[in-house]
């Protein structure tokens, strides 16, 4: 993880109160943040609980949602 990466998940606020979903790829449940950067992003759920990790970084469809 890059060092502007961790400073990105720092700033990033968990919003415990985000609907869970599903991920329409691989159907993990994720939650939709707002990153420092101010863009929408999912994030992993572990356990029930909302995390910081980006579902980009996890999912292994990421690739077929990639504008890059």
């Amino acid at each position: 993880m890059t060092e502007q990466r961790g400073r990105e998940l720092r700033d990033q606020m968990i919003d415990q109160n985000a609907r869970i979903e599903r991920c329409r790829s691989c159907h993990a449940p994720i939650w939709w943040g707002i990153t420092a950067a101010q863009k929408l992003t999912p994030f992993d759920v572990f356990e029930g609980q909302r995390t910081a990790v980006s579902h980009f970084s996890t999912c292994p469809d990421a690739a077929l949602w990639s504008k890059r």
